[in-house]
């Protein structure tokens, strides 16, 4: 597994950080599962970007199979990424004449902290519909369409489907989150965006939610790494790391946010700021969290059956012990006999 990350770390450290590690060996490099897990997980433009670094650094580079390869899937990919973002665009006008507004919450609402949008790996969309002031219509419910090829998913609550017991309590941290600073709209996408504090404290929320409820991601640790990549680029007054850690704290997230966290440093290279320095402690938890990541992002299917999910978290014991206080065999039979 360590020589699969080793891999994976380089070429979307050179991709996202346009940092090539000199030493890095291709040769030892297992392309029969790294190709797929690249495709899979919509990662080849940052792949190619990356090799590019080594091209152009005369650095070695893989078997040219293996080059060519990721070049025709990142072509592909970066073709998609331009009719996703105009499927986004033609959402926000409709809309618009619909008197309501898109605030961007997950997916592709990250796409902009990258060093170039279309890296993105998302194609979904996670928002809000926010009705413009004065408007009677109310809030939309929680729904999910689609727009040409983006997965709409349109929610009504901060908590999401799988909140627990204190939801009341991780509720009002996220609401004080939202309401602590204003929301930007861009004039490019016409979507709104939520202050920067809320949507970092987000992300690790539903990313651990997606842990030990479905699954997550790869894409959701580069989200995080290109979050801190912004924060560390801007004034200090701008983002509250003071704030963020008192709330991570709060929603029982800091354990989950430090393996989170030295993994999002680990595969990209991201400079972490000094004042957030007490989230980057890589551990054996660390290793642990990519290959939950892998594996049941391998093993996961649409609609999984209560029985599956109750099975899952029995398994799963350790994922539930190492990042949360939840019981796991409580929220196995929660699972199996509970409302959906």
């Amino acid at each position: 597994m360590q020589n699969q990350i080793n891999s994976l770390a380089a070429l979307l450290t050179a991709g996202l950080s346009q940092k090539a590690k000199v030493n890095t060996d291709w040769t030892q490099a297992d392309w029969s599962v790294l190709l797929p897990f690249l495709e899979k997980n919509r990662l080849t433009t940052i792949a190619l970007r990356g090799l590019t670094q080594y091209k152009d650094n005369g650095l070695p580079m893989p078997d040219k199979d293996v080059y060519k390869t990721i070049s025709s899937q990142a072509m592909s990919m970066n073709l998609e990424n331009i009719a996703l973002h105009a499927n986004m665009l033609t959402l926000a006008r409709k809309w618009e004449a619909e008197d309501k507004r898109p605030l961007a919450l997950g997916g592709m609402a990250f796409a902009s902290y990258y060093p170039n949008a279309r890296l993105h790996y998302a194609n979904e969309f996670e928002c809000v519909a926010v009705y413009k002031e004065g408007c009677e219509k109310g809030e939309a419910a929680a729904t999910s369409f689609k727009v040409g090829q983006l997965n709409i998913k349109v929610v009504d609550t901060a908590t999401g489907p799988f909140a627990n017991k204190n939801c009341e309590h991780e509720d009002a941290v996220l609401r004080q989150a939202f309401l602590a600073g204003p929301c930007a709209l861009d004039r490019n996408t016409l979507v709104a965006y939520p202050n920067l504090n809320f949507r970092a404290l987000y992300l690790l929320y539903t990313a651990r939610q997606q842990l030990l409820h479905s699954y997550l991601p790869i894409g959701k640790v580069l989200d995080w790494a290109m979050v801190i990549r912004r924060v560390g680029a801007m004034q200090a007054n701008i983002f509250s790391w003071e704030l963020f850690l008192e709330q991570l704290n709060d929603l029982g997230l800091f354990p989950f946010a430090q393996s989170f966290t030295a993994l999002a440093v680990r595969l990209t290279g991201v400079e972490m700021p000094a004042l957030g320095a007490s989230l980057l402690a890589d551990n054996p938890d660390t290793d642990y969290l990519y290959q939950c990541i892998v594996d049941e992002a391998a093993a996961h299917t649409d609609g999984d059956s209560r029985f599956s999910r109750f099975i899952g978290a029995l398994r799963n014991k350790k994922k539930y012990e190492q990042f949360s206080e939840l019981s796991p065999t409580k929220q196995a039979f929660r699972y199996l006999f509970g409302k959906d």
